[in-house]
């Protein structure tokens, strides 16, 4: 269990099924979120679908920010699916116009920092392709000598994504969808048993609840936005 802060609503609620429907997961590099999001895409039945895998073409290209947009709307067209992935700043606007939940993996610094670094140093040894057909391999280079080392990148970044989507927890814009945070795998692992319980209840039990480990935390009721204006941001 973890501190919830003074002005944010904490409740006993478990997510329903149906605001699983549409869920993206989010999280800083070694935090676990793609173990995660496998996971529960499993649990419900739904598709998985990895933003990295849509932003890195064959020899790390990479597509313009344009592009970039519309393999992710093309990939949420479903009616059910488990998104793996940030890019906030390309596509917050896209992918939270149609989510039905949020599931921030937070972990703490250090253990991002180990696993981030760990994974990195392991598959530049093992060579394993990250992606079927891409030919995208890590290196020791790219992972310790180069802007695109996530080593780095949580280094960086750790505490700008704290501030980010803690903020984001107490945006009006983003009022309408449910924002779970997990703090460690304990609150991962009763999250996807919740989902299976939810997809099959077990005979005669209706009073499961995720509520014990995980921080559901329920936004405000949201506002009514004036006639002509929107609550994309871009």
């Amino acid at each position: 269990m973890f501190r919830v802060r003074s002005d944010y609503q904490a409740t006993t609620d478990g997510l329903t099924l149906e605001q699983m429907k549409r869920v993206n997961v989010i999280g800083l590099s070694g935090s676990g979120k793609s173990t995660f999001a496998r996971q529960l895409a499993d649990a419900l039945g739904s598709d998985y679908i990895e933003m990295d895998r849509l932003f890195h073409g064959r020899g790390w290209t990479e597509p313009d920010a344009e592009d970039f947009r519309k393999r992710v709307v093309k990939a949420i067209l479903g009616e059910r699916w488990v998104l793996d992935g940030n890019y906030h700043s390309k596509t917050h606007d896209l992918k939270w116009e149609h989510a039905t939940a949020i599931i921030w993996v937070n972990t703490p610094f250090a253990r991002n920092l180990w696993q981030s670094t760990s994974r990195a140093l392991r598959r530049a040894w093992t060579q394993e392709e990250l992606w079927p057909g891409t030919g995208n391999r890590e290196s020791f280079r790219r992972n310790l000598f180069s802007r695109h080392s996530m080593i780095l990148w949580v280094l960086l970044n750790y505490h700008k994504i704290q501030r980010r989507y803690s903020a984001i927890r107490n945006d009006q814009n983003w009022s309408h969808i449910r924002f779970v945070e997990l703090r460690n795998r304990k609150d991962a692992e009763m999250l996807v048993d919740h989902a299976k319980q939810l997809v099959c209840p077990p005979p005669g039990d209706a009073s499961f609840s995720v509520a014990q480990g995980a921080n559901d935390a329920v936004l405000p009721p949201k506002k009514e936005l004036p006639a002509g204006k929107s609550a994309v941001r871009h």
